[in-house]
């Protein structure tokens, strides 16, 4: 089974035990991590503007800790010029319009893309994310948003 990490997941497990167990829980039974380039901008970003970089340190630690793999936006084979993740970005943006749901990011629907074009079964968040932040109805994948407590009850933990 792959999980996605969002970003909000390594700054939790810096300071939240219980979230840092689930992630070592998944690795220690085997699960893919991965998350993406996007995830790393985001989380280079937040530890630079508030000049943090012994949590970027802390964080890169844990990351290579947990061998979490970073996706990057893979390439169609017949246009090159157009990526699986673009399309995907822009299936979620029209979805999310038409749906008038309105509680995520522009970032945060990226780094669901980047999830579903890796073909991940979860994408894996805090706070108000799983009910903000869904896969659009007819879409092909799998996936579930999830938060700690979601993903603990689905894996019967």
């Amino acid at each position: 089974m792959k999980v996605f990490l969002d970003s909000c997941i390594f700054f939790k497990c810096l300071d939240d035990h219980y979230y840092k167990r689930t992630v070592k829980h998944l690795q220690n039974d085997g699960h893919e991590l991965i998350t993406s380039i996007t995830v790393a901008g985001e989380i280079l970003s937040v530890c630079f503007k508030k000049d943090d970089i012994s949590k970027l340190k802390q964080i890169i630690d844990f990351w290579t800790d947990i061998n979490c793999q970073i996706a990057h936006p893979p390439q169609l084979p017949e246009d090159e010029r157009h990526s699986q993740l673009r399309i995907c970005c822009m299936c979620l943006d029209n979805a999310f319009v038409e749906e008038k749901r309105y509680g995520s990011s522009l970032t945060d629907r990226t780094h669901l893309a980047y999830a579903i074009v890796y073909d991940c079964d979860y994408f894996f968040t805090t706070g108000r994310e799983p009910s903000a932040l869904k896969k659009p109805r007819g879409c092909g994948h799998n996936i579930k948003v999830v938060d700690n407590d979601m993903l603990r009850r689905e894996l019967n933990w």
